[in-house]
């Protein structure tokens, strides 16, 4: 059983390269025409002080393939991931069948699809950590402070797609004194950090930080005039314009972004 679960890591693996390089050059030649349980963790509330929350270890329902039969006795490889372009090499595996082909069946559970599949940061890594997921497609510094896996493959860099939007705001020199909103625990909130470490400004004491359970909510509380900067996301971050939102930085400028794939440790150990 251990060579059979190994097997399908390196297939998935080896099958998200191919895939995803095939993706990328489509994407070129496109664009030069066009132009159930719970675990308790420690959180840091906003007087500093460690405080106690409940993470819901209840996972949505994974999504199939068209071909999924569940007493077909291949063994199944659930994969958790957002509705984002270089992650859609899964979808391209399941219904191309390159699962069963080689022995298993993937099932997906697609961040935000719906309302049902709304699952946090802290529940992404905390169900990995719980082997109820076999790999979590998401940003390294999500599993930098934790350790609910093991990284095996590097997806891609982000080039552009998360962003630093902001209200009358020049520079991120001005970012003093402001309300700056993110998805906590996600990438959003290590770009702050980051950011704010180049203006040399304290994210406790020079600036207001309002996190969000979603990059959506972010979004929504920026345009709500919660925040006067939000930190997010394509096609998420867009949104921002709504209320007089402008970009204000980029990983285009910042290459600090890379997406992995990060498998659990159950499943390694299988």
């Amino acid at each position: 059983m251990k060579m059979d679960r190994t097997r399908i890591i390196f297939v998935v693996i080896i099958a998200f390269g191919l895939l995803a390089t095939c993706g990328i050059i489509s994407y070129n030649l496109i664009n030069s025409r066009i132009s159930s349980g719970q675990v308790e963790v420690t959180a840091v509330s906003n007087n500093g002080q460690p405080s106690q929350e409940t993470i819901n270890l209840d996972s949505p329902e994974p999504i199939w393939g068209p071909n999924y039969d569940p007493n077909d006795g291949l063994p199944t490889y659930v994969c958790g991931a957002d509705a984002f372009g270089s992650y859609f090499t899964l979808q391209q595996m399941q219904m191309s069948g390159l699962d069963m082909e080689n022995g298993f069946h993937l099932g997906i559970v697609p961040f935000d699809l719906t309302d049902e599949y709304t699952v946090t940061e802290d529940q992404r890594t905390a169900l990995l950590d719980a082997g109820q997921w076999d790999c979590l497609l998401t940003t390294l510094d999500s599993v930098a402070l934790s350790s609910p896996g093991v990284i095996t493959a590097i997806v891609d860099e982000s080039a552009g797609a998360d962003q630093l939007w902001g209200r009358d705001i020049e520079t991120i020199n001005d970012l003093e004194g402001k309300r700056i909103t993110f998805s906590q625990g996600s990438v959003g909130e290590y770009f702050v950090y980051y950011t704010l470490n180049m203006a040399q400004l304290s994210p406790r004491s020079q600036v207001t930080l309002v996190p969000q359970d979603t990059v959506a909510d972010a979004v929504a509380a920026f345009n709500d005039g919660q925040a006067d900067v939000v930190s997010g996301w394509e096609p998420d971050i867009y949104d921002a314009e709504q209320s007089g939102g402008q970009p204000l930085l980029s990983s285009e400028q910042l290459r600090i972004v890379m997406d992995v794939i990060v498998t659990s440790s159950q499943t390694i150990s299988e």
